[in-house]
């Protein structure tokens, strides 16, 4: 017998233990970012909170004088879906909620799975503001990783900068005045020309937070189908373009102008593979764009649509917006730049991506003229820091790697004086942020209240009345508030949020005024602008015309809002006497039955605009008095 020993089984081992350990610290890293970003975006919440609580006051991040957009769309229509609507269409009114739309209902869906762990409005806008942050940072490292090609430190160091600077691409480099100015307070911890701007996404309501998510998804997936020449990530594409238009429509035009024009360019350079792809992904995006075309034409056959875009601040006219050549010319300077650095290389990838860059920038400037085309716009201010920003981070990140790389080549201390400067760089505008952070919070915090007996009202009216209950108050301020802090449903609609038009609006506030007692004097006071803009609850209380128009009347040059005056305009004197006639002979017998309203609010509010004694109203039943406010219960809609 041969004495032979067996063979040893040699276990695999690994050929990388540095590779393993570098994805670790990647992760960690990566963690650590979004931890970091979380902070700086939701910590305002809870660092206004502690000191309100400190004082023994509630904090409420939505109070119509702090965070005035917020209040009026994004908080009302969060209350939706803690509400139960999975599709929040009008939350203003009870009779026009159905499933037709005219305000995006993806965002506050998005929102959903953050319901899952709080049912307070207030513990929900905070979480989101913790969550959406962190989850758009790591999808900004995602897409700069994928245009990268790999290189993750990069990716990692860009997608910081951009999450701690959103507006990093629009002030550098800091050519003007007010671009220099920009650049010093976000970038620079030092006090020199004053505090800086809350520039993070938690700042941009709905447009970023949660809407940035599908616009950024769609730009990281149309990528890997353009270099990889894939069909799926193609159809991934294309159905997070089309829920751009459910969540934000600015983003949807910008990203199908890019994809349009991406389009157009592989067709004439003949690039066959990026060509199919890209009829995939628009093929995709038409699927999923259905239902929202439906709609479209539904709201289109409405009689009062036109109300609905002139109250969103519609500008008129086909000249092109030659006063913005500056931002023209750089964002053509820069896709000149991308052409030529990607020339320079034989990689098709490195064309393939140039290309992708580039139309981008191409489409802001072609977004900020679409009345050229259209004859109109909607608020064109929201196109350059609502969505070109995008396109030239990516384009700058492309453009610092390609720069990155030849430093890198030249010398190990070349590579390690630039990532010296970029890690210090870094450091600098995360101090930034912590210093903003604690400073804004310091400085802002005794904004974010309401008056103690409004807190009591909606306490009590949020707990004991059903949910959906019509309540009725001729306070403007009530009026915004309720659907934010209650589940109730409001009788006057606001000009922005309802699908009811301005005939009916009109109609609910005579009822109203009628049912309250309140005359003509106060109607002509609360449609007369005040002398100057002011930012405070008897303000709010008399400006019946934005309230109810929104920005209807407003002027509708193409500069009102790239280049605002700060004007404040009454109504034409024609419409002004035009309602004022109808309030003098508006009549209404049993006022309340012909549309449903099941509680009257009689509170502080109320009593300074009439004085009134509901409680031997018969057609009324007093359900809650604290000494401020009375809360009656509609007993009989043939009253009133």
């Amino acid at each position: 017998m041969d004495d032979k020993t067996s063979p040893e089984i040699e276990l695999p081992v690994d050929p990388s233990p540095k590779r393993r350990h570098s994805r670790r610290f990647l992760l960690g890293a990566l963690a650590a970012g979004a931890l970091l970003i979380a902070a700086l975006n939701g910590g305002g919440h809870l660092l206004m909170r502690q000191r309100l609580a400190a004082e023994g006051r509630g904090y409420y991040p939505y109070a119509l004088t702090y965070q005035f957009d917020n209040t009026n769309m994004t908080g009302p229509r969060l209350r939706e879906i803690l509400d139960g609507h999975w599709l929040v269409t009008d939350f203003n009114l009870s009779e026009k909620k159905g499933w037709l739309f005219y305000w995006p209902p993806l965002p506050p869906l998005l929102f959903w799975p953050l319901t899952l762990f709080t049912r307070n409005i207030i513990n929900l806008v905070i979480l989101g503001d913790f969550v959406f942050p962190a989850l758009f940072f790591l999808i900004f490292f995602f897409l700069y990783n994928a245009l990268s090609h790999g290189k993750k430190w990069p990716a990692f160091c860009f997608a910081l900068l951009t999450s701690l600077y959103v507006y990093f691409s629009l002030h550098f480099p800091p050519l003007g005045s007010s671009n220099l100015k920009a650049f010093l307070k976000s970038a620079v911890p030092f006090d020199i020309v004053g505090a800086p701007d809350p520039y993070l996404f938690s700042r941009r309501k709905e447009a970023f937070v949660p809407a940035l998510l599908p616009l950024l998804l769609t730009f990281l997936f149309a990528y890997r189908a353009a270099a990889g020449n894939k069909k799926r990530p193609a159809l991934v594409a294309g159905l997070f373009l089309a829920l751009n238009a459910y969540s934000y429509p600015f983003h949807f035009i910008y990203a199908a102008t890019s994809f349009g024009l991406l389009f157009i360019f592989a067709a004439l350079r003949r690039r066959r593979a990026l060509v199919k792809q890209l009829l995939i992904l628009f093929a995709s995006a038409f699927i999923f764009l259905v239902p929202f075309a439906l709609n479209q034409t539904h709201l289109l056959a409405l009689p009062h649509y036109r109300e609905f875009v002139e109250r969103n601040g519609l500008e008129v006219g086909r000249a092109f917006r030659l006063e913005h050549w500056p931002r023209y010319a750089w964002l053509l300077a820069v896709s000149v730049l991308l052409f030529f650095a990607a020339r320079k290389r034989p990689d098709e990838k490195e064309r393939t991506r140039a290309l992708f860059l580039v139309t981008p920038l191409l489409a802001g400037i072609i977004d900020w003229n679409l009345q050229v085309i259209l004859g109109f716009s909607v608020q064109s201010d929201h196109w350059l820091d609502r969505d070109i920003f995008l396109g030239l981070n990516l384009a700058y990140f492309v453009l610092f790697l390609w720069l990155w790389t030849r430093v890198a080549a030249k010398s190990r201390r070349s590579k390690f004086l630039a990532f010296s400067f970029l890690i210090i760089f870094l450091v600098s505008v995360a101090a930034t942020q912590v210093r903003g952070l604690f400073g804004y919070a310091r400085e802002n915090y005794r904004r974010a209240v309401i008056p103690d007996y409004l807190t009591r009202q909606f306490t009590w009216l949020d707990q004991n009345i059903p949910a959906e209950a019509v309540v009725m108050t001729p306070s403007l301020v009530n009026n915004v508030f309720l659907p934010l802090y209650t589940s109730a449903n409001i009788f006057v609609p606001r000009g922005l949020g309802s699908l009811a038009s301005e005939e009916e609006t009109l109609e609910r506030l005579f009822i109203t005024y009628r049912v309250f007692g309140i005359g003509e004097g106060y109607l002509e006071q609360a449609l007369t602008p005040p002398a100057k803009e002011e930012n405070s609850y008897e303000a709010f209380e008399r400006s019946a015309i934005g309230y109810l128009f929104a920005t209807r009347y407003q002027s509708r040059s193409l500069t009102e809002w790239t280049r605002p005056t700060g004007e404040v305009r009454p109504i034409p004197e024609g419409r002004y006497r035009e309602i004022l006639a109808k309030f003098q002979a508006f009549r209404c017998d049993n006022c309340l039955k012909k549309y449903r309203v099941d509680y009257l609010l009689y509170g502080p509010n109320e009593k300074k605009i009439v004085q009134r004694d509901f409680s031997l109203e018969p057609f009324l039943r007093q359900v809650y008095d604290d000494g401020e406010t009375q809360i009656f219960q509609v007993i009989a809609a043939d009253g009133g």
